[in-house]
């Protein structure tokens, strides 16, 4: 996955200098302050940025849509990353940031906005497990669920086994740079649905729903989900 950051010439000599405005036409000690000057370049860029990103979203592939969301999650990341204040106490000597309240709410409500977005495309993945009724499990013989019973569960994980692997196969393919960034989405995909697959998984896999192929229905194990999603974005 394409990955696209813009850097900023921003550094504390040349913000010195104040810059007549397109929208201001006085100069030197009469030009506007250099804060409305800052916010005007960086309003500049966000929408550069936005709509950068939604050049992704006319992309054919099944991927376009999570692109232009990762797209903004990565640029929003590094933007705080290199201008906020969230990290100041790791700031070099002379780094420029950007002190302002309204940087960091509009930074971070569409960084915050953009995630949403994403970690919507893994929902579906909970579609597939509600909860079965036990009580109306029937059985043949020797724990094998009848035929009706079993093509419940086995619905239920074929489900979930073919909306994973679709799924996964798209974002696995994407790519985020900032290390801290990638652990802190892996994590919040597995929000999204590994806790309530787990207690799923554990509480339906005892089940004896398939004579000849249970391996094939329970091929994805809570450790092997985990161990996956900590593969995601690794496309650098």
């Amino acid at each position: 996955g394409e990955v696209v950051y813009h850097s900023l010439c921003m550094n504390s000599e040349l913000i010195d200098i104040k810059r007549a405005l397109m929208w201001d036409h006085n100069i030197g000690e009469e030009a506007g302050e250099m804060d409305l000057f800052i916010q005007f370049m960086l309003m500049r860029l966000l929408t550069n940025l936005q709509g950068k990103s939604l050049n992704y979203t006319r992309d054919l592939g099944l991927d376009a849509q999570a692109k232009s969301n990762l797209f903004m999650i990565n640029n929003m990341y590094y933007l705080k990353e290199q201008l906020g204040l969230t990290n100041s106490s790791n700031n070099e000597e002379g780094d420029f940031r950007v002190d302002s309240e309204w940087f960091e709410d509009k930074v971070g409500s569409i960084l915050e906005g953009e995630k949403s977005k994403y970690l919507a495309h893994w929902e579906i993945l909970n579609s597939r497990l509600s909860n079965v009724d036990t009580s109306e499990l029937s059985y043949q013989k020797d724990r094998l669920l009848s035929l009706e019973s079993g093509r419940v569960l086995k619905g239920r994980f074929q489900g979930f086994n073919e909306d994973f692997e679709k799924t996964y196969a798209v974002h696995r393919e994407l790519a985020v740079m900032n290390p801290e960034l990638r652990v802190l989405l892996q994590k919040e995909v597995k929000s999204v649905f590994f806790a309530r697959y787990k207690k799923f998984f554990d509480r339906y896999s005892k089940y004896q729903f398939s004579k000849k192929h249970m391996d094939s229905y329970l091929k994805y194990p809570p450790p092997r989900i985990e161990m996956m999603l900590k593969e995601l974005y690794q496309q650098v």
